[in-house]
């Protein structure tokens, strides 16, 4: 069995992982820098937690393909964490990536490419039968790293 990454990416990142194993884990990660940062730090906590991910030990990566974004900055961001996970792992061996529709991912989850985020969350809760305990710790970008996962396991690796 393959093992999985899919990613919302962002300077509030979601991610959702299936191990060899079957396994599923997932969480998010808030790339913002401190104040007294430059904005160059986002980029090197990005790559870190790709690593600490075990990137070279995955053999799949799917995020999510946005084609708007709501300002320069989001676009920017999106641009490099995109540009640091395709060149993270060039050698060795063959580390697929895929980007995936936002609206393909809502319709895997919700029945609609248009749902809304609590849509998507209360599908993911559904779909992978988590704990309402956890209603308030699972933000919106690990819901859809979730859906995202959600639809790869359902379209294309079974």
């Amino acid at each position: 069995m393959d093992s999985i990454l899919c990613l919302d990416l962002g300077t509030k990142t979601g991610w959702a992982r299936r191990g060899p194993d079957g396994r599923i884990w997932s969480g998010h990660e808030n790339f913002t820098p401190s104040r007294h940062d430059s904005c160059g730090v986002r980029y090197h906590l990005f790559r870190r937690f790709l690593r600490q991910q075990g990137i070279k030990h995955i053999n799949l990566v799917y995020y999510e393909a946005v084609n708007a974004h709501k300002g320069v900055a989001a676009a920017q961001v999106y641009g490099g964490f995109c540009s640091l996970l395709m060149t993270e792992r060039v050698v060795p061996g063959f580390l697929h990536y895929q980007g995936v529709p936002v609206g393909t991912i809502k319709k895997a989850a919700t029945g609609q490419g248009n749902a809304s985020k609590d849509d998507v969350k209360d599908a993911v809760f559904r779909l992978f039968s988590l704990d309402k305990k956890r209603t308030q710790t699972v933000t919106y970008d690990e819901a859809d790293a979730l859906a995202l996962l959600h639809y790869v396991i359902s379209t294309e690796h079974k």
